[in-house]
């Protein structure tokens, strides 16, 4: 009866033992588990904030391109209207002024009206302000 209690004891032992060995195992898997899943949820989050992080920089080199672009475009622009527009300007208050003193009276009113009406922009309202200082008409 002693040795058949004693093997009983043995095996609760035992039993004790393998319990808490398996308990500790499953306690540690857990725990890798959930850093492995912090990890993960780490990695993503840090690859999400460069990715935010190339976007800005990306949008500010475009907005950069983009404003360079109108600068340019404006700039072309002016450009424009001075090789073009200005010409034409100091060619039709020559002409007008020079050959006919009504005919001229009569551009100056639909000029003066044109800028009332504010169909011509700044610029043309500019060039027409410096002819007329410059007593180019």
């Amino acid at each position: 009866a002693k040795a058949q209690e004693k093997k009983i004891q043995a095996r609760m032992k035992y039993l004790a033992e393998f319990n808490a060995k398996q308990r500790k195992e499953r306690a540690m898997k857990a725990r890798d588990k959930q850093n492995r899943i912090k990890q993960r949820v780490q990695a993503a989050a840090e690859m999400e904030l460069r990715r935010k992080i190339t976007m800005i920089r990306q949008w500010r080199a475009n907005e950069k391109k983009r404003l360079n672009r109108l600068k340019q475009e404006r700039e072309s622009k002016l450009v424009r209207v001075e090789t073009e527009l200005l010409p034409g300007f100091y060619k039709i208050s020559v002409h007008y002024a020079v050959s006919a003193p009504s005919t001229f009276r009569k551009a100056i009113k639909s000029l003066v009206s044109d800028v009332q009406a504010g169909e011509l922009t700044p610029v043309q309202i500019f060039v027409l302000r410096d002819a007329f200082l410059e007593n180019r008409f």
